[in-house]
């Protein structure tokens, strides 16, 4: 049986993240601005 990997890339949920920010609910850009975070956390890590 075939596996097809379905995970995103930060690439490709940038664009909804930042549509968020711009026009969505308080509650909506909060949870973008979590993802943002993890997204410098992780990048950080990568380069130490």
């Amino acid at each position: 049986m075939k596996t097809i990997n379905l995970t995103p890339t930060w690439e490709g949920i940038m664009p909804g993240l930042i549509e968020v920010l711009q026009n969505g609910t308080e509650e909506g850009k909060e949870l973008a601005k979590a993802e943002l975070m993890d997204l410098a956390r992780k990048v950080d890590e990568i380069n130490k």
